[in-house]
């Protein structure tokens, strides 16, 4: 198992900042353990976990990398 916390950039200024667990799995891949560490910690902890098949979302990476 992989697991790591992933912070996502802003698309867009102004934009909140999220923090994730990410573990990655055999046949899965879970989003879990949203929050915001810029606006005082606050956690999410009602929404998710996201899991994902860990084959189709390799796949979809994949794709957005073709993409450029």
């Amino acid at each position: 198992m992989y697991e790591d916390d992933l912070e996502a950039k802003p698309f867009q200024p102004g934009k909140a900042q999220f923090v994730l667990g990410l573990y990655v799995l055999a046949r899965e891949l879970v989003w879990q353990n949203l929050r915001r560490p810029h606006k005082n910690g606050h956690r999410y902890d009602g929404i998710g976990p996201f899991t994902f098949d860990r084959k189709q979302y390799e796949q979809a990476l994949a794709k957005l990398a073709e993409l450029g």
